[in-house]
């Protein structure tokens, strides 16, 4: 009796899993589509999608999702930028950035979980050095076609204002959102 409830536990969490993956995988998609085209790397929405699992989901569940969002593009589903999809995007002028999800976005699950950050200012300095770390592996895999200059240029410059009012939109948010209710009122 006891290996069946075990078993019934034990499905029933990795239903959950699944369930923040597939969840995790749709986010990403859907804010992918939301840009501001420029060359060779546009601004999107995607970003925002990436702070709200690493500041939301365990790092099991962010490294998952994202690791599944790069799978399903690699095998063709049309989940990045523009609907588009394969081993192109991930060879192509984004690749850094799209690997630093799943690093980036795991160790900032990480450091939300492990540090027990709440407070919206918190959540919005993770925010910042999250896209800093983005930013870094995005230039790094720039600078291998391009100097180091440029793709600091087309691959930084362009994403600070930008940037910083995701971090603080999305911190705002779910800092707002994590609020604990007192008792005798509702969170409005």
């Amino acid at each position: 009796m006891k290996n069946m409830y075990n078993s019934r536990i034990s499905l029933l969490v990795l239903a959950r899993e699944s369930l923040f993956v597939v969840l995790g995988v749709g986010l990403m998609a859907l804010m992918s589509q939301i840009s501001i085209p420029l060359k060779p790397v546009p601004i999107t929405f995607q970003t925002v999608g990436f702070l709200i699992i690493g500041l939301t989901y365990t790092p099991r569940q962010a490294f998952l999702s994202f690791g599944a969002y790069l799978f399903s593009g690699a095998l063709g589903a049309p989940v990045f930028t523009h609907f588009s999809s394969g081993p192109a995007v991930l060879m192509g002028p984004t690749a850094g950035y799209l690997a630093g999800f799943l690093v980036i976005g795991a160790a900032m699950a990480w450091v939300r979980q492990t540090w027990d950050l709440k407070r919206p200012f918190s959540l919005f300095l993770l925010c910042l050095v999250a896209q800093i770390c983005l930013y870094s592996m995005g230039i790094s895999w720039l600078s291998i076609s391009m100097p180091l200059e440029t793709a600091f240029a087309v691959g930084v410059v362009p994403f600070i204002l930008p940037g910083i009012a995701k971090a603080l939109i999305t911190a705002g948010i779910l800092g707002y959102l994590k609020k604990p209710v007192s008792p005798g009122t509702h969170a409005d």
